[in-house]
């Protein structure tokens, strides 16, 4: 017993002895979201300069007030996200300039208003998010934060507007009731919209993605939530309003 016990006692002390060689790997530090503007109005321009920069997430890669400095900042600087005026007509028309020339960065639209052709036409342009300009500061940071995690994010009232079905400005954005928080869609659940809107079922959608069919179903009740829609219908006017289905795939005519 005796030898048994000093054993121990000698096997702990090896053990102690080696513990200080274990050292753990240094964290790495998350890279900073960089972030750059486009517009032509001063006060916008230095509004969101002062916020980007009382972010420590984030770091400011400059403003644009022409293409030819917007084109200097993208070579340049190298943004990861690109807040562009989208009322502004010279840098509304050159969304598809920086996507084809810079596609790594992810682009969000700032509109003062929210009719669904303007919208439909900055998604095709390339557009992962929609702001509008009367959106709050946490709402600006969120679809920052998302659209550089390539995720899609919505001002509420966009989500609204686009959802409507309507050609001209959504009515119901004048309504006091309609919030204007925003709307964020992950990858994930990007895949399983566009999944559903094709027809596939759960089960099918749980094989095609190797997730449980209890993990769609909760992805599935989130995004209805998230949409503010009550069925699939819903979901699939989403997808296509998001160019997330193919024209082959559409369910209806």
């Amino acid at each position: 017993m005796l030898c048994l016990n000093n054993a121990n006692k000698c096997s702990e002390k090896n053990f102690a002895s080696k513990k200080h060689k274990y050292t753990l790997a240094p964290v790495m530090k998350k890279e900073r979201i960089n972030v750059a503007v486009a517009d032509v109005s001063f006060l916008l321009c230095e509004g969101l300069k002062s916020l980007v920069e009382s972010v420590s997430a984030f770091k400011w890669a400059g403003n644009a007030h022409t293409m030819d400095t917007l084109e200097e900042i993208l070579e340049k600087k190298s943004p990861h996200v690109l807040l562009i005026d989208q009322t502004d007509t010279e840098f509304a028309s050159s969304l598809y300039f920086v996507r084809d020339r810079f596609p790594l960065v992810q682009v969000i639209a700032i509109n003062s208003r929210a009719d669904k052709d303007t919208i439909l036409s900055a998604l095709d342009d390339g557009v992962t998010s929609y702001l509008l300009k009367e959106c709050d500061r946490a709402e600006i940071i969120e679809a920052i934060e998302a659209t550089s995690a390539r995720e899609k994010f919505f001002c509420g009232k966009i989500t609204d507007c686009l959802l409507a079905g309507q050609t001209q400005p959504s009515k119901s954005l004048q309504r006091d009731f309609v919030s204007c928080q925003g709307v964020r869609i992950s990858l994930r659940e990007l895949e399983i919209i566009r999944l559903i809107s094709e027809g596939y079922s759960t089960k099918e959608i749980a094989d095609m993605l190797f997730l449980s069919t209890h993990t769609v179903t909760t992805h599935r009740k989130n995004i209805l939530a998230k949409l503010n829609v009550n069925n699939t219908a819903g979901l699939v006017m989403y997808a296509v309003k998001n160019s997330l289905l193919a024209p082959n795939k559409y369910l209806f005519s």
